[in-house]
């Protein structure tokens, strides 16, 4: 199962985009929506008490305006605070994908790339609202003082904090702009999922993990290429003196069933005899 960071700025749309995958039946995990639940846990709230101050809440228990504010400026306060969250919240998503059966899982994640976090991550995926940074940042701008009515300044000091148009482009597999037509950005959702369902399939294929079995015992594994890796890189070798035989990669052979792997499939060894051309005496 392929874990997939979907990233991108504030106000990019990057819920929006998420939202789509989940319509095609992709498992989401949402890093916000984590953070905002991880705050009413009381050990969780120790923590930015330390650093912000016993009165850093809303009732709602979550973090002051001002204080998201100081979060952003305050580098020390920053780390201290991402220290704790990122395994925190690493762990949460480990678990949540043990329990997923899917061939990937998006993690709708703002900050990952900026982080330097986006290497657990397979592939990455950019949200955008524009073609270029020019465009893209005011784009942002609008739809975050509608939204949430942060002043230019606001906001430019949370922008400059995150990675840039250029970095989001040499990260990612592709980049979704949201500022494109319902039919362009539908298409460029469903053209990712296909990428993505297609390299997990090459994936599986490359994995060893189908028993290869020679006289019912178990001498390594084989990938659904029919490629075979050997517990004793010897084997072969050994088999050929001691039975006076040709092996061939071709003819070891072959995968049950569909051409997926199972725990319950399994490759025979098939060995060729070799002809022995002695004259009688």
């Amino acid at each position: 199962m392929l874990k997939v960071l979907l990233t991108g700025n504030i106000g990019a749309g990057k819920t929006t985009v998420a939202k789509k995958f989940q319509e095609l039946g992709v498992p989401v995990f949402f890093v916000d929506n984590e953070n905002r639940i991880a705050l009413k846990n009381p050990v969780v709230q120790e923590v930015y008490k330390k650093v912000f101050g016993e009165d850093c809440f809303t009732e709602e228990f979550r973090l002051k305006r001002e204080f998201v504010t100081e979060f952003y400026e305050n580098h020390e306060k920053k780390k201290i605070i991402e220290d704790f969250m990122i395994p925190y919240i690493n762990t949460l998503f480990d678990m949540w994908c043990d329990n997923q059966h899917a061939d990937y899982v998006l993690v709708e994640c703002a900050q990952a790339l900026s982080l330097g976090n986006s290497s657990k991550y397979d592939k990455v995926i950019a949200v955008v609202a524009g073609t270029n940074a020019t465009d893209d940042f005011k784009a942002r701008l609008k739809r975050v003082k509608l939204r949430d009515g942060k002043t230019k300044d606001e906001f430019a000091k949370i922008n400059e904090k995150q990675s840039t148009y250029d970095e989001y482009r040499k990260a990612a597999m592709c980049m979704i702009n949201t500022e494109n037509d319902s039919d362009t950005f539908n298409a460029s959702v469903k053209w990712a999922d296909t990428l993505l369902r297609r390299e997990e399939r090459l994936t599986k294929m490359k994995l060893y993990t189908i028993p290869v079995k020679y006289k019912d015992e178990i001498v390594g594994y084989a990938n659904q290429n029919n490629e075979i890796k050997f517990d004793d890189p010897k084997f072969l070798e050994s088999v050929f003196k001691q039975s006076t035989c040709s092996i061939s990669s071709r003819s070891i052979g072959q995968v049950n069933k569909d051409n997926y792997i199972t725990e319950k499939e399994t490759f025979e060894l098939v060995i060729i005899p070799m002809l022995e051309n002695k004259l009688k005496k």
